[in-house]
């Protein structure tokens, strides 16, 4: 593992817990930088450091389909995973973070920034969006530049020794 000391909950954080996180805000407003429960979708150990995705929670029902979502509602697994309402963990909207991350809201009195974990019917769900992640290919940015419909020629010369050697007309 990892040589860098952590304290126990980052070494004992598993797939599945549910942390205090202050994602980054995407509006500046009120509620920025305010920490909300976060679902550990995977650990991973890269260069020697230990890094988590953390999956977005929200208390908003969505009209979308959520196919990688992962809803706590039951009674049960809201105590368990210490939540009060009912909870979707959205993996579309998911951040990986290093576990030394200063956006982790650590609770004075227990010293740990885990609040539960999932069970029960919640956590088949957080397999089945993980079996998904693993599947998808990584996300891909969007090209610059797109190809003109109607192409326009462009001369392309080529040069030996900054001498032109031959000309050639590309459609672009």
């Amino acid at each position: 593992m990892s040589q860098l000391t952590h304290a126990p909950w980052q070494t004992n954080l598993t797939t599945g817990d549910i942390v205090a996180f202050a994602f980054p805000a995407e509006i500046d407003g009120p509620d920025a930088g305010n920490s909300r429960p976060a679902l550990v979708l995977s650990v991973v150990e890269n260069a020697g450091e230990l890094y988590v995705d953390l999956a977005f929670g929200t208390r908003q029902q969505r009209s979308r389909r959520l196919g990688l979502g992962v809803t706590v509602s039951d009674r049960n697994e809201l105590n368990a995973a210490s939540l009060r309402t009912a909870t979707i963990f959205d993996a579309e909207r998911r951040i990986t973070v290093s576990i030394r991350n200063s956006r982790f809201d650590i609770n004075r009195k227990t010293g740990t920034a885990v609040l539960g974990r999932l069970t029960g019917q919640s956590l088949s769900q957080l397999g089945r969006v993980n079996e998904r992640l693993a599947g998808r290919p990584e996300r891909k940015s969007r090209p610059n530049f797109r190809r003109r419909k109607d192409p326009r020629p462009v001369q392309v010369e080529y040069r030996r020794r900054g001498r032109p050697t031959a000309r050639e007309i590309r459609y672009v």
